[in-house]
């Protein structure tokens, strides 16, 4: 969770500002203000997406800096006494902005995305990881000191400032020792994040900064990057910011809240969540029935039972001269996604791990609660 990480962080360093007032546009404002994002969005070829911890507080993660910030509340002494059933990081899933950006990324309109936070809720979401700078690094990750491969794993590493995880790299060759991928106070950010970082929002034509407070030095500066090459800045954040003044428009509203109403006025359907589970599939040479194990994980929160399963179907190739099974495919369908394995049988029985994805949530209603009030907005709007 968020107060356990700031916990972990070295102590005397100074937050800067912290707990300023929130600001809200009005209905009508805040419609104009869409239709203007939307209407730099089809007109730009290169949008970059830059965010902060207030993309992720609406699905229960606490930003830094905002009234009841990790940051805030920890200057007034209140840190540790307000809800102590604070979210996880474990227990974390993407906003509705999180599958927004998955969406705009789907459909070609956004190119990269910069973020500030260490949830690992974009690589969550669906964006590749060639399409995200983590540039305060992330709590699921941690990579080999010798080979350098990242590995993302299903709970917190529990580990900050680089240190060694007591994991060693999973590759035989290698075998080399895992650090953590979080960033202290004093450590500097990961030079192929940052520079990716910097080349992305160098070349953007449009960048949209979502629940940030820019603050953050070094990388408050990477959005302005876009103006020396006649790109423009966009700031939606509830706070004022002080990069304020050099953006093209700043929108005072909640990052789900303007998402929701861009998609819709894009006419997107909303990208689903989905999230990545397993479980043991046993197969027998003998002619046995199948069976399927469940596998119980942090990350999901939930146990997968067997009648889960709409339908199990097998297709058997057979050696006709020898007249026996050499391998098995199971066809296993849910009524959200098919799955299909394909492996040898050797003698008695295997299992196999399968992972599926199994929609977790759709926005796609939002979307639409969202469209009937702009629509309502706009009437009412043209009334008055």
């Amino acid at each position: 969770m968020a107060s356990t990480y700031a916990a972990k962080l070295k102590k005397g360093v100074r937050y800067g500002l912290c707990g300023s007032p929130e600001y809200h546009e009005t209905e009508q404002a805040l419609s104009q203000k869409v239709e203007d994002l939307v209407k730099m969005i089809n007109e730009s070829e290169r949008i970059v997406v830059f965010t902060g911890a207030g993309i992720s507080t609406s699905v229960g993660l606490p930003d830094f800096r905002g009234p009841n910030g990790v940051w805030t509340l920890e200057k007034k002494g209140l840190l540790g006494s307000g809800d102590t059933n604070e979210l996880s990081w474990d227990e974390a899933i993407p906003s509705l902005a999180h599958m927004a950006i998955v969406t705009l990324y789907n459909n070609g309109k956004v190119r990269h995305c910069v973020s500030q936070n260490v949830d690992g809720l974009h690589l969550r979401s669906g964006l590749p990881v060639e399409a995200v700078s983590e540039l305060h690094g992330n709590v699921f990750a941690e990579k080999c000191e010798d080979c350098e491969r990242v590995y993302y794993r299903e709970n917190d590493v529990d580990s900050i400032g680089f240190q060694l995880t007591g994991k060693l790299c999973e590759d035989k060759e290698c075998g080399g020792r895992l650090r953590d991928l979080l960033l202290d106070w004093d450590d500097e950010l990961p030079a192929d994040q940052y520079e990716r970082a910097q080349e992305e929002c160098r070349s953007a034509d449009l960048v949209i900064c979502l629940g940030t407070s820019l603050r953050v030095v070094p990388a408050d500066k990477l959005p302005l990057m876009t103006r020396k090459n006649g790109g423009r800045v966009v700031i939606i954040n509830l706070q004022k910011t002080p990069k304020d003044s050099k953006a093209s428009l700043v929108i005072r509203a909640k990052c789900d809240r303007v998402m929701a109403s861009v998609i819709s006025r894009l006419r997107m359907k909303m990208i689903p969540f989905l999230k990545l589970s397993s479980l043991d599939l046993t197969l027998s040479p003998t002619g046995e029935s199948p069976s399927l194990s469940p596998l119980k994980t942090s990350e999901e929160g939930w146990t997968l039972q067997a009648e889960e399963c709409v339908n199990l179907s097998c297709i058997q190739s057979i050696d006709e001269k020898e007249k026996v099974v050499t391998e098995d495919r199971w066809k296993i369908e849910w009524k959200e996604s098919p799955i299909e394995v394909s492996f040898k049988l050797d003698e008695g029985k295997q299992t196999k791990r399968i992972e599926y994805k199994k929609m977790e949530r759709d926005y796609n209603d939002l979307i639409e609660q969202q469209e009937g009030e702009d629509n309502g907005n706009e009437r009412g709007a043209l009334d008055s």
